[in-house]
């Protein structure tokens, strides 16, 4: 990140704690992490919090509701919409480089919308949060190695890797169809272990936190069913060694 970026820099922490920021932006953000004790408490902060929102419990609405709101509809106007001055719209400046309140708004609007599980759910809102915090936790390491490969399919992966922990994170992905899903293996010298389905790929990105790592193993990524494999079908997209 350019000097000349300096003074909007803190300003993309919502950005970052979304997965919002383009490849290069969100690299040199992590850099900037590594200085920034502010920033990293931050970041902290909004990701524990997207987790949390997440998996809350919601309440159903009373049965009469639906109802109500379907008699009165005929009856309603509908409010007429306020068009905005062209010269008010400052549309030339992305979103996640506006004040750190709208990004922060923005990542409220996001996780509420996930926010409609049962109360039963809660153990997942634990789990996800501390899940957060220790990916977090990698990627601020002062300590912390890095790898980037390109994907054989298209777009790439990148491991981030502190002591025996790691993160995985992968971008660019082409989406596969319904029934497919990318899933993530740790190879060392017995073969390969499953780390999980990833998800399809498309406009999201993928990560996955992954523990008891080793610099000798490698990370592999393939595509298999959607309910994933217990070893994998096809040759891999990406085989990324671990940073040395």
């Amino acid at each position: 990140m350019s000097p000349s970026d300096t003074h909007d820099v803190h300003t993309l922490t919502g950005a970052y704690a979304t997965d919002a920021l383009p490849e290069a932006e969100r690299r040199a953000f992590e850099e900037h992490l590594g200085d920034c004790p502010s920033c990293r408490q931050e970041v902290a902060g909004l990701v524990a919090t997207a987790a949390r929102l997440g998996v809350a419990a919601a309440a159903p609405a009373p049965p009469a509701m639906r109802e109500r709101v379907l008699s009165q509809i005929s009856t309603v106007r509908q409010v007429s919409p306020v068009v905005a001055r062209l010269e008010d719209v400052r549309a030339d400046i992305p979103w996640f480089r506006q004040p750190l309140a709208v990004a922060a708004s923005l990542l409220l609007v996001l996780t509420i919308g996930l926010g409609v599980f049962a109360a039963t759910e809660r153990q997942r809102a634990n789990d996800a949060e501390q899940t957060a915090a220790r990916i977090t936790a990698v990627v601020m390491d002062p300590d912390r190695r890095e790898a980037t490969q390109p994907v054989s399919s298209g777009g790439s992966g990148t491991v981030v890797m502190a002591d025996d922990r790691a993160v995985f994170h992968a971008a660019g992905l082409p989406e596969l169809p319904s029934d497919r899903a990318y899933q993530l293996w740790r190879i060392d010298k017995a073969g390969a272990h499953s780390l999980g389905v990833l998800g399809r790929g498309g406009d999201r990105s993928l990560q996955q936190f992954v523990e008891h790592v080793d610099s000798a193993d490698k990370l592999g990524l393939t595509v298999e069913p959607s309910a994933g494999s217990k070893a994998p079908t096809t040759t891999p997209v990406l085989v990324l060694p671990m940073p040395a």
